[in-house]
């Protein structure tokens, strides 16, 4: 369950709780008053024992991973990685693989797709990709299941998952983002919506390492094997690692295919054409730095585009898409993201004045929108109730409409082919960007 996996990432080896039969908020007020009163002695009684000390050294939680865990509560019990290495056998090569793949998925260690064996000379060879001591640790306490991030373990995951040694500075320096996300992360790790992280590339590193960032940069195709690489090593960094298995730590209701791989990149030097800066100068970078931004997404949204050269007609139709995949939940917080343009649409808005990526934005942000009828939907038991919604409820004008959203929620970027349709993907929290030079 949910709350006790969230409970024990803090240490909490026992929590309280009363178990409902369905989710309260998805009840009638009524079927609601009367559950809890029938539970309301079971509550009381939870709410007022008081829990138990849990000393150092104590087991708080027994999960599989190819990482240690060292916090003030406990451990996690380590898996057979532990072990100098871990050996099969079989009478030819196709059976030892096919042992490897299935005791790996066996153990939790896969994403589902096949591994490559992390040998050792394998992950020797992908240590080449960087100057750092093998024994380097990135962090020792990567969310969830505060994880120790070496060099070589994040090694291990780049073999498992396909990636060459020219990416694993990329690797590395995505690693780093994700510790730097800090607390939150747990939040992009452990949940039950399909978060994850979305990772961008700025810089000469681009083509060093062969980063797709034109046509299907985010989709399957030779052009994208970096891309696919270094996102997929980053998912296995936050299981094998970070302790992010699903059922274990990651509660993921329905899940999303994002979550295998989601990593693209900046066309600096077509950005150079257009005049607009690349995100990382814009971000205090120097042009010739090589960086990686991580942030946090859930939803995913396609602009049909090509039916207008009007500049103000593209940025509508992506506004309103924004706030149909968006809603009026939560409408200043949840809405805007990150907004990925086409060379199409990117040359007819500088023709239309529209000379720099901030200008776009603030464009987008002024125009997303929400009814008040959805909202009410949604929030109207909580009329009378709730300070927040009720200020919510103010910000509606007499139409029934509430515009616009804090133009930092949007994010532009120049990514994708020359011609065609753009994309968005909704919420943009926690960017964090690193410098790749550090892990080179």
């Amino acid at each position: 369950m949910d709350f006790n996996s969230s409970a024990r990432s803090v240490g909490v080896l026992h929590l309280p709780h009363v178990v409902a039969p369905r989710a309260y908020a998805s009840l009638p007020p009524e079927e609601v008053k009367a559950d809890v009163a029938k539970r309301l002695d079971e509550i009381i009684a939870r709410l007022t024992t008081p829990l138990p000390k849990v000393e150092p050294g104590v087991l708080v939680e027994k999960i599989t991973t190819q990482a240690g865990h060292q916090a003030p509560w406990g451990t996690v019990e380590l898996g057979p990685i532990d072990q100098p290495s871990i050996r099969f056998t079989g009478t030819d090569y196709a059976a030892v693989h096919d042992q490897f793949q299935q005791k790996f998925l066996d153990w939790g260690w896969g994403d589902g797709m096949p591994l490559i064996p992390p040998t050792k000379e394998r992950v020797e060879a992908m240590l080449m990709g960087t100057s750092r001591s093998p024994d380097t640790v990135l962090t020792n306490a990567l969310l969830p299941a505060r994880g120790i991030a070496t060099v070589r373990l994040v090694a291990v995951q780049a073999v498992m998952a396909g990636a060459r040694p020219e990416h694993f500075s990329v690797i590395l320096a995505a690693t780093q983002a994700m510790a730097n996300v800090g607390p939150d992360f747990i939040i992009i790790a452990q949940t039950t919506s399909p978060m994850t992280p979305l990772f961008w590339v700025n810089g000469p590193i681009v083509r060093e390492a062969g980063i797709n960032s034109g046509m299907g940069s985010l989709g399957p195709g030779t052009q994208s094997r970096a891309n696919i690489a270094i996102g997929r090593t980053a998912r296995l960094v936050m299981m094998n690692i970070g302790g992010a298995y699903l059922g274990t730590k990651d509660m993921d209701t329905i899940g999303a295919a994002d979550k295998f791989s989601l990593v693209t990149a900046e066309d600096d030097e077509e950005l150079a054409d257009l005049g607009w800066q690349p995100y990382h100068v814009s971000k205090g970078f120097k042009a010739t730095d090589s960086t990686i931004t991580i942030v946090n997404v859930v939803d995913h949204g396609h602009v049909a585009g090509m039916g207008t050269p009007e500049a103000e007609g593209v940025l509508l139709e992506i506004a309103d898409d924004i706030s149909k995949v968006g809603g009026v939940g939560g409408f200043e917080r949840m809405s805007g993201g990150i907004v990925m343009l086409s060379g199409d649409t990117s040359r007819i808005l500088t023709r239309a004045g529209f000379t720099t990526k901030e200008s776009i934005g603030n464009y987008i942000a002024s125009h997303i929108h929400g009814h008040k009828e959805t909202y009410l939907k949604w929030y109207g038991h909580e009329r009378g109730k709730s300070a927040y919604v009720e200020t919510e409820l103010a910000r509606f004008d007499e139409d029934g409409v509430i515009r616009g959203v804090s133009p930092q929620n949007i994010t532009v970027l120049r990514v994708g082919a020359h011609a065609g349709k753009d994309e968005f993907y909704r919420h943009g929290n926690y960017a964090t960007t690193v410098n790749i030079a550090d892990w080179k």
